[in-house]
Parts: structure tokens; sequence; C-alpha cells
């Protein structure tokens, strides 16, 4: 396995990528500070005072369509055993504090047998460093910035996914376990539509499955808002 660790970064996913396309090893990028980093649809990611983004390559999930919720999963227990910290999710890729704040995110690119899966997760956060508009609705999980070996703990984060890889109906399970939004009112926004419905789990395939006054509708790829 090869480990590429930079001091700063634009982006780990297309540093990732740009050398997966070159190599056929396994392959681990991560850095000290990412300074342009991509969520979900292409929106900016806000990197922390303290945070870690490592981007690696993977098979993806038994049901292909599970690995980001397997990946949340993973995170969740990984973050559990280094930071005694507890994790929440939102569907489809966003991990939350218990507060209901989002700390990190998942990010998975490709359509192949090897995906390039990226995490961002902020470990520490000073309220007056985030934008104006988020200071409420995103946080770390650490109280305080803490002596943290990033390009350690980036490839102990590579290792646990790599040993502790799930099977379908596990990652389904764990998931809605820690759903912060299971049984809740929601809206989700997609191709230009707001539909509002109650959040009432999975599909087999990792779907978001809505209750409405329709009837039950299903989504595979869409923005979902708690607490519309």
């Amino acid at each position: 396995m090869i480990h590429v660790h930079k001091k700063e970064c634009d982006s780990t996913q297309d540093l990732a990528a740009s050398l997966t396309a070159d190599s056929n090893e396994s392959l681990l990028v991560s850095c000290e500070k990412q300074v342009k980093g991509a969520g979900q649809r292409g929106r900016k990611w806000i990197s922390a005072d303290q945070s870690l983004a490592p981007s690696f390559n993977a098979r993806p999930a038994e049901i292909y369509t599970l690995t980001s919720l397997e990946m949340a999963v993973l995170a969740k227990k990984f973050i559990w055993e280094r930071f005694k910290k507890e994790v929440l999710f939102k569907w489809p890729n966003d991990l939350y504090t218990k507060e209901r704040k989002k700390c990190g995110g998942i990010l998975i690119q490709g359509q192949t047998d090897r995906l390039i899966i990226g995490i961002g997760l902020n470990l520490f956060l000073r309220t007056k460093t985030a934008p104006e508009e988020l200071k409420d609705k995103i946080a770390g999980i650490l109280d305080h910035k803490t002596d943290i070996d990033i390009k350690e703990s980036s490839f102990q984060f590579y290792s646990f996914v790599a040993d502790n890889r799930l099977p379908a109906n596990l990652i389904k399970c764990l998931w809605l376990q820690s759903c912060v939004h299971l049984n809740r009112k929601v809206k989700i926004l997609e191709g230009g539509k707001s539909i509002e419905g109650v959040f009432m789990g999975l599909g087999n395939n990792g779907q978001c499955l809505l209750k409405t006054s329709k009837g039950l509708s299903e989504f595979y790829s869409a923005s979902l808002i708690i607490d519309p």
C-alpha cells in the first residue's frame, strides 16, 4: 500500500483519483490541511481548524449502492474507538454530532470495482472560523484542539476500514440504529422539487423510504433536510 501524505492539499480525492489512474497499487492520500475539499453534489467542504480528510481506493460494498452507508458505519466505529466520541448519520452520507450538527461526510467517486472513498471529519472547529451562515449547523467532535498525528490517524482509519468490511444486512441495521432522523419529518430536494414526509428507513439498495400524503416514495439520490 502506498501512503501519500501532504502538509497541504487542494483535495485528497482529486489527488487519489489522479494517482490511482496511473497505478494498480492500493493507495491512501492524507494531508494536514485540505483547502479545496468537495462535498456531495459539488458543494464546498468547509475544513475545520483540525480535521481528518483521507481518501483511498477500495472495493465497493457487497451491494454497490450501500458503500457510502457502510463507510459511515465504519467511521462511527473508528471515531468511538479512537476518540470515544459518538456520531450519528443523516442520509445519504453525512456524519452528525449528538447536538445535531454536521461534523463530517463521506464522498465516493467511480463506477468500477475500485472506488475512490474519502471522509472529511471535523475534529476541532472554532465557531468564529466558520462561515456566518453555517455557525449553528457545523461542529467538530472534539471540545478542544489536541495533539493528533494526522498522518498516523489517517492510516489507522484506512486500516480499520480494510479490516472491518460489513455484509449488506448489517450495514443497513447499524446505519438505522444511529440515524438522526428515523421516523421524523424531513424534506427531500430532488430535481428542483421539494417533497416533505416522514423518513421510514432504507430500501434494499440504501434508498430513502419517505412516507408522504400520497404513500411511500423512494429516493436513490437527493438532498435531505432535517427539521424542515
